[in-house]
């Protein structure tokens, strides 16, 4: 497959051909998560944090992978490595604070998903002409941009209720990321 780098410093019309695999994976493991968080709501609330921690590890390493990766054709790879490093972060901080209360988690969570979506939103809706269905990933960001405003003004909301929401997102984002990841590799 030959590489056509567009002038300016714009990313090729296949530059994350080879990306299409991270995009997958983390649509699969949105859709998992998700899936526990909706039929195994009696969970404690711990075990879902820890969840989630694991989570944003591995989306954060898949995206600094990805990012790693597209370096050389895609002029907006350091979003994705900002993306990996939060999320790496966010995650070994939920590990190593046990003690964190639902009220702190709801509030990392917020901010993650806030921070992620703007960061999907420029990548998504940037990147309309040289990248196949990246519209998708910017609808993906307006979605974690609405949930994390959401989460942020209602954090007292039921717990049942935040991880039925957690799960329905998780399902939704994971379900978008997994047709991003197809639509990118038949091109």
């Amino acid at each position: 497959m030959t590489v056509n780098i567009i002038k300016g410093g714009k990313m090729s019309k296949n530059a994350l051909s080879s990306y299409w695999g991270v995009m997958f994976a983390r649509g699969i493991v949105a859709m998992l998560f998700g899936i526990m968080a909706i039929f195994w709501t009696g969970l404690t609330i711990e075990l879902l944090v820890l969840f989630f921690a694991v989570y944003a590890i591995v989306s954060g390493i898949l995206y600094i992978g990805g990012a790693i990766f597209s370096t050389k054709n895609h002029d907006k790879w350091f979003l994705f490595l900002l993306e990996g490093i939060f999320s790496i972060i966010l995650g070994i901080l939920i590990v190593t604070w046990p003690a964190v209360t639902v009220l702190i988690f709801l509030y990392f969570l917020a901010i993650w998903i806030l921070i992620g979506g703007i960061f999907e939103m420029i990548i998504g809706f940037s990147n309309t002409e040289q990248m196949p269905g990246a519209w998708i990933l910017g609808v993906v960001g307006i979605i974690s941009f609405v949930l994390g405003i959401v989460l942020l003004l209602f954090p007292a909301a039921s717990v049942t209720v935040f991880i039925w929401i957690l799960g329905i997102y998780s399902l939704v984002v994971g379900l978008f990321l997994t047709v991003l990841s197809f639509q990118i590799k038949k091109d």
